[in-house]
């Protein structure tokens, strides 16, 4: 029996360049290849031309609307199977018609290097823009149906010239997945779609597991994984760290602050204190994929700062390890959150209760198992679980 072809579109995907960028949508996939027929299909938009070929462009797409692609088969990494091209733009000042331009590019190398040989039976697309609007584009003209995962924050702040794409796209897709109720709850504020589904994220049991030995050195070691972003709220991060200091007693402590680039690195060292910072602070800029796994591990509590979060996935990761997690209510948490079990809730913003709930954990006022912390995610995230929500979608 032949298997069910499964087209990917995502938004982003793992390249040589960055290798660690939407590694969750390539293990998504992968996790599906035994049953299905799953295959990717992105662009890689080329900046680095001159002037003179942008302008060539231009004229070329305004004139003719033909769009120059070349095949890229060595740039995003595989397995699974990925059909990958690059393409440049044209003029930056024309950005309605480089968007025309990029849709253009996707649906001619659809049509010249995927239909003719593997037309899929469903396009999976990973965020609306620009995956879902790319298989809305696809569908439009080869009526092959699409569902769309949306793991973004649904703001519809997009300009008019995509907006409009944007909004067809989720009520076109035979399937809006979201990863969140907090996002659904924002759909059903708009009223845009009736058929949503929560589906969450993949976490997985193989990659982020207990630790097998403890930290013989007793020092407590509190984590946080976040990129230097508005939403993930540093400035609540560094009053957590401050107070922290000046509640516990003890020394024996270091805060763990991974991914923040060299932007938010700058940061925290211009707003923690000196010495805090020297002593009880390690600041890393980058980590890659493959080694974030033994930070979970070895850390004995993970923070999370935000403002909003679709899902958090470094969450999942870090129950999946056994490990507590004190989190604002951040959206995203309550799909992993259960009281008791695997964490503390913080209002957003509130560095004092997120301070103390630290404190509490420290102070083995509040105790967690991690046996039950990991299947409290195991059971709704894990590679079983979430196989069983995503197979009814692909038929």
């Amino acid at each position: 029996m032949k298997k069910k072809k499964i087209l990917i579109i995502p938004s982003w995907y793992p390249n040589n360049e960055n290798p660690g960028l939407g590694t969750f949508f390539r293990e998504q996939a992968a996790l599906f290849e035994d049953e299905f027929d799953v295959r990717i299909f992105t662009g890689h938009l080329n900046t680095d031309i001159s002037r003179v070929k942008k302008i060539k462009n231009t004229v070329r797409f305004t004139l003719l609307k033909k769009v120059r692609t070349q095949k890229k088969d060595d740039y995003f990494l595989a397995p699974p199977r990925v059909y990958s091209f690059s393409y440049t733009q044209g003029l930056n000042k024309y950005k309605n018609a480089n968007y025309s331009l990029s849709i253009k590019a996707y649906l001619d190398y659809f049509e010249s290097y995927i239909l003719s040989n593997w037309k899929p039976d469903l396009i999976h697309a990973h965020d609306t823009f620009i995956g879902g609007i790319m298989a809305h584009s696809i569908y439009k003209k080869w009526s092959i149906p699409y569902i769309i995962t949306e793991h973004n924050y649904l703001l519809f702040d997009q300009p008019d010239y995509i907006q409009n794409d944007f909004i067809t796209a989720l009520k076109s897709a035979n399937n809006i997945l979201l990863v969140s109720e907090y996002q659904k709850r924002i759909l059903r504020y708009r009223n845009l779609v009736e058929d949503i589904h929560v589906v969450g994220n993949y976490i997985d049991e193989k990659l982020y597991v207990p630790a097998e030995k403890v930290d013989k050195k007793n020092v407590f070691k509190i984590l946080f994984v976040g990129r230097f972003a508005h939403h993930k709220d540093y400035n609540t991060l560094v009053k957590t760290i401050m107070l922290f200091s000046e509640f516990i007693k003890s020394k024996n402590y270091c805060f763990q602050i991974i991914g923040t680039g060299k932007e938010g690195e700058t940061y925290l060292k211009d707003y923690v204190e000196t010495s805090v910072y020297r002593d009880h602070c390690k600041v890393y800029s980058y980590i890659s994929r493959d080694e974030i796994p033994a930070y979970f591990k070895n850390c004995d509590i993970l923070l999370n700062t935000s403002i909003a979060e679709t899902f958090g996935v470094v969450t999942g990761e870090a129950m999946m390890c056994g490990k507590p997690v004190v989190s604002t209510n951040s959206g995203g948490f309550d799909e992993m959150y259960v009281p008791g079990v695997n964490g503390i809730k913080c209002a957003i913003g509130d560095a004092e209760g997120l301070a103390k709930s630290l404190l509490s954990v420290y102070n083995q006022e509040v105790v967690f198992e991690p046996v039950k912390i990991r299947e409290s995610v195991l059971k709704k995230f894990g590679s079983e679980a979430f196989k069983a929500k995503i197979s009814r979608f692909y038929g």
